[in-house]
């Protein structure tokens, strides 16, 4: 006999999108510093989610049968595609890949012994690296942020992203960076399966992988619609004070896991000025019972 089956589907349409950044710029006539607002739009493929249903032949048990319907996969949204996950890789295969890795260690290295040891003057660094081997830099840094125009980003597929915070920058992302990110997944920079999204801090390099690409796109959606503002706010930015850099991972992480993120998280510790003679691999984390940050079972 034959079951329906409702599976997803994903159109593109083709939208503009604007964005406004503000910019330094110095005033010859008067000798002094303003900022002016510069907007720059670009077409993008916004992706369209749709269901539809199919109708899969299962055998009836009465007559025999015991064959259950196929599995629609989460990932390419179609029936009979087992195995599709296999394809990205878990945490402690990703975690092996970026240590062995030279010149995603050579980058972070480099944006690493730009801001550390931080000095007054010192703003953030940063990079993206894109699936053909292209690096490019932010347009504006400051101590609180780095920008990219569209212009810059335009046609690339993004496979790393990375950038620092100076002086006591947190360890993990700011909510302004998860905004960032979730912008650009639903703009369609981001669509491989080894991209990493990462902090670079005093105490060493978070990065971020994209384990569930369904749960991301959900995630991300809230994220824009800023349903975790308030959340965020009193939980992480304004929630207890703590010394340890590994309980803001510990709450990250456990905000993840909640909202079904589909993220996971590694680590890279530094906290070297010798850094290129002192290397750390990095190490899949994970969340015990009680919540407390511990390394990931990687047997």
């Amino acid at each position: 006999m034959k079951k329906p089956v409702f599976i997803s589907e994903t159109y593109y349409e083709e939208v503009e999108e604007c964005e406004e950044e503000a910019q330094p710029y110095y005033d010859e006539e008067f000798g002094l510093w303003g900022v002016e607002t510069v907007v720059t739009c670009q077409k993008v493929d916004k992706p369209i989610y749709t269901q539809v249903c199919e109708d899969v032949w299962v055998e009836d048990e009465e007559f025999g049968g015991g064959v259950e319907p196929d599995v629609t996969c989460p990932i390419c949204g179609k029936i009979n595609c087992s195995g599709h996950n296999d394809s990205i890789p878990k945490p402690c295969d990703r975690a092996q890949e970026l240590s062995l890795d030279t010149g995603l260690v050579s980058r972070i290295n480099e944006i690493y012994k730009k801001t550390y040891p931080h000095k007054a003057g010192n703003t953030e660094q940063g990079f993206i690296y894109t699936s053909k081997g292209v690096i490019i830099h932010p347009t504006f840094t400051d101590m609180g942020s780095v920008k990219y125009t569209n212009a810059q980003v335009a046609g690339h597929e993004f496979k790393e992203w990375y950038h620092s915070h100076p002086g006591g920058g947190a360890t993990i992302p700011s909510l302004g960076d998860l905004k960032a990110l979730s912008l650009r997944y639903q703009q369609g920079h981001i669509k491989s399966d080894d991209f990493t999204y990462g902090v670079v801090s005093y105490y060493g390099c978070l990065s971020i992988m994209i384990s569930s690409p369904k749960d991301f796109t959900t995630f991300a959606k809230k994220v824009r619609n800023k349903e975790f503002d308030d959340e965020w706010n009193n939980r992480i930015d304004n929630g207890e004070s703590v010394s340890r850099f590994e309980i803001k991972i510990e709450q990250v992480m456990s905000f993840f896991t909640k909202h079904k993120a589909g993220l996971s998280v590694m680590f890279r510790p530094m906290q070297d000025e010798h850094i290129d003679d002192n290397f750390e691999n990095w190490i899949a984390k994970d969340l015990n019972e009680n919540n407390e940050l511990i390394d990931k079972d990687c047997k």
